[in-house]
């Protein structure tokens, strides 16, 4: 199936004795829970702390530590439970986001397919209090010409993007829910991708390959779930709504190409340019992209993109989703571009 659910996977325990011996815990529990208290009491002024308040707000917790183990790092946490640690991460963004919004928002089940840009739309999700089950799906490992753009390092060059992803979200939030399909999604498990255990609500699509793009649209207007998509365009991004939660007879790519992945056989990589343009549409590709196109495969190796684009593409669908998440009804089917100044 292409699924690992279980290998790298923070741990979490109760009792310290559960965990490896000889590692160092870095314990964060009190200074948390100090956090917590004057977040629940804003009243109260940290240059002149109530030291008798905070001491009984601490006892009343004493017995609620936690231990976080991090295997790739082998580092252990020692911090708060669950809920009160949701509460403090998201603290900064009331009222911004209101408490049942915050809920919704959290309570999704998103897909991410591809995790190159895909990587940028799980790091703004995990760290507005987004979404607590992902699945993220893709069989290609990290490479040093990633590093331009996708949350990683040195450190993480040979790795599987979709593996790396998840670590980077557990290292924010250790009680995230994560399927790594790290083998990638295709004609076969698409299905389970989609429904298996938790459908997903929202599908964001960052794959390559075109007649998976294709597939994969079909098979979510067949189980009404909405497909988001951005693409770089130089200094700008261009975003793909397609609500097939709203209307199950929406055409794929809103109309732009066929809905058949078997019109989609490709003798060289310029048959790939020609239908990705027109997925794309050349009327509105930058100036610049407009004359790097022609080069690809010629004298440039592959589609450029660039860190500030693809992060901005990761804030737009992050908020896009958030909105639905919060009104169903918000965002309608249809493409926008919204350009850096």
């Amino acid at each position: 199936m292409g699924k690992n659910t279980i290998k790298n996977k923070p741990i979490i325990a109760l009792d310290r004795g559960e965990l490896p011996k000889n590692i160092q815990v870095d314990d964060n529990f009190e200074n948390s829970l100090v956090e917590l208290f004057y977040i629940r009491n804003p009243n109260y002024s940290k240059k002149f702390p109530p030291r008798q308040k905070i001491a009984e707000f601490i006892l009343k917790y004493k017995n609620k530590k936690i231990y976080v183990y991090y295997p790739w790092v082998r580092r252990i946490i020692a911090t708060i439970q669950e809920e009160e640690y949701f509460e403090l991460r998201t603290a900064r963004n009331k009222d911004l986001i209101t408490k049942l919004q915050q809920k919704k928002f959290r309570n999704l089940t998103i897909g991410i397919a591809g995790l190159s840009i895909g990587s940028s739309v799980i790091n703004f999700l995990s760290t507005s209090g987004g979404a607590k089950k992902y699945k993220l799906a893709d069989f290609d490992t990290i490479e040093v010409s990633n590093l331009n753009r996708m949350r990683a390092n040195l450190l993480d060059v040979g790795e599987n993007k979709a593996l790396i992803a998840a670590r980077k979200v557990w290292e924010i939030d250790p009680f995230a829910e994560i399927e790594i399909w790290d083998k990638g999604v295709d004609k076969n498990n698409i299905e389970d991708f989609l429904l298996g255990e938790n459908k997903i609500d929202v599908l964001i699509d960052a794959v390559d390959d075109l007649p998976l793009k294709v597939l994969m649209r079909r098979k979510c207007k067949e189980n009404m779930i909405p497909v988001l998509m951005a693409t770089s365009n130089g200094d700008s991004i261009i975003v793909d709504i397609e609500r097939y939660d709203l209307n199950s007879k929406l055409k794929i790519f809103n109309g732009r190409i066929s809905d058949n992945p078997e019109d989609y056989r490709f003798n060289d990589y310029s048959d790939w340019l020609k239908l990705a343009n027109r997925i794309v549409d050349n009327q509105i590709l930058s100036p610049k992209m407009k004359k790097i196109i022609p080069k690809i495969g010629k004298t440039l190796a592959g589609v450029p993109q660039l860190s500030t684009t693809v992060n901005f593409g990761g804030i737009i669908l992050s908020k896009i989703i958030r909105d639905i998440a919060s009104n169903k009804m918000s965002h309608k089917s249809g493409r926008s571009v919204y350009k850096l100044p």
